[in-house]
């Protein structure tokens, strides 16, 4: 796993090596609240994001093929997010959204860029990044990165296919 840990409201969240998903007091390292996850996480990430309306912080961990939304404070599922506190992404994803006014936006392992509303989990748009290539396109495997001026996401792809054939 490469999942550096988030620090927010006086606590650290983090995934142990064993997938176990942890809120733990910053104070006096108490573990606060815990989950253990039945599919892999993002290889690099998860997002916590504070909403000024209700006044709670989530966190949005993408896990397997859906990303849930999580009360920052006990670890519950946000029911009202999605489909009974998940969206689907269809594929796994390997790095972690970015949540950007009231949206939430990820790209899959086959490169495509969605954006969801992160309150409710409704579908804003779909983007394939590789449209009619005679390949099925660059893995994102480098992240992305948000400029927040110019309202543009940058998505870096790597290791295009079919894959190299070095002889």
């Amino acid at each position: 796993i490469e999942i550096s840990p988030i620090f927010a409201e006086g606590k650290i969240f983090y995934i142990s090596a064993k997938h176990k998903f942890f809120a733990m007091n910053v104070e006096d390292g108490k573990i606060i609240w815990s989950k253990q996850l039945l599919h892999y996480p993002a290889r690099r990430g998860f997002v916590w994001n504070y909403d000024k309306k209700t006044k709670n912080g989530h966190i949005y961990l993408p896990t397997g093929s859906r990303i849930y939304k999580l009360n920052a404070n006990n670890g519950k599922l946000i029911k009202n997010f999605g489909t009974n506190g998940y969206i689907s992404t269809k594929t796994s994803i390997k790095f972690s959204p970015i949540i950007f006014k009231n949206d939430i936006y990820y790209v899959t392992y086959h490169g495509v860029l969605m954006s969801h509303n992160k309150i409710t989990g409704e579908k804003i748009f779909e983007i394939n990044l590789l449209p009619k290539k005679n390949f099925w396109g660059g893995v994102p495997w480098g992240g992305m990165a948000l400029d927040e001026i110019n309202n543009i996401i940058y998505v870096v792809t790597g290791n295009p296919r079919p894959g190299t054939f070095g002889v």
